[in-house]
């Protein structure tokens, strides 16, 4: 039985971090790629994980988006499972929405937040 390819948990973590500073920025993966001297399939690789990125091209990535290397760094408290998880198509405001649930520290609004939207779900399937 052939083997399956499973991109590392960091290359994971470290390309969603590229892809949401390069949105951020408004910035194309085609404008990215030029930039880096490759296709936009490319960037697409690095920003899944799909294929490790260098030193240098990681840096030429940080000067064109205008950040610090560490930006793209994962937590170093994340777990690789808790990096694999973080890979996810989301919009900005998907993106958004998570940093401000993970803001909340007290489990009983968390508790009460993840009801009221249940709750919201299923009125909205009613609705339709």
């Amino acid at each position: 039985m052939p083997k399956v390819a499973v991109n590392d948990p960091y290359d994971v973590s470290l390309g969603l971090s590229i892809r949401n500073i390069r949105r951020s920025k408004g910035v194309s993966m085609e404008n990215l790629g030029q930039a880096l001297g490759v296709s936009y399939q490319q960037v697409q690789k690095y920003e899944t994980g799909a294929s490790r990125i260098s030193v240098k091209a990681l840096s030429q990535i940080a000067a064109y988006l205008d950040v610090e290397i560490v930006a793209f760094l994962p937590n170093q408290k994340q777990s690789k499972y808790e990096a694999a998880r973080l890979y996810v198509e989301a919009d900005e405001e998907t993106v958004q929405l998570i940093k401000y649930w993970q803001r909340i520290s007290v489990l009983r609004i968390r508790k009460f937040i993840l009801a009221f939207v249940k709750e919201m779900l299923q009125a909205q399937t009613h609705v339709l």
